[in-house]
């Protein structure tokens, strides 16, 4: 039988499967991985600007 795995365990797992499958879902949903939707926006919002993307992807 296979060790019991401690609540503690078990929801480290489960956080680790949502910060993982949100930005999956995002790509399937879009259909565009992230550089695309940032190429989008240097072409379309930001006109050009590369500076934008230091701007708003900063953290």
């Amino acid at each position: 039988m296979p060790p019991r795995r401690s609540s503690r365990t078990t929801r480290r797992s489960l956080d680790l499967r949502i910060r993982i499958s949100t930005p999956l879902r995002e790509i399937v949903d879009s259909g565009k991985v992230p550089a695309q939707r940032l190429l989008d926006r240097y072409h379309g919002e930001w006109a050009g600007n590369l500076d934008r993307i230091y701007d708003e992807m900063a953290y």
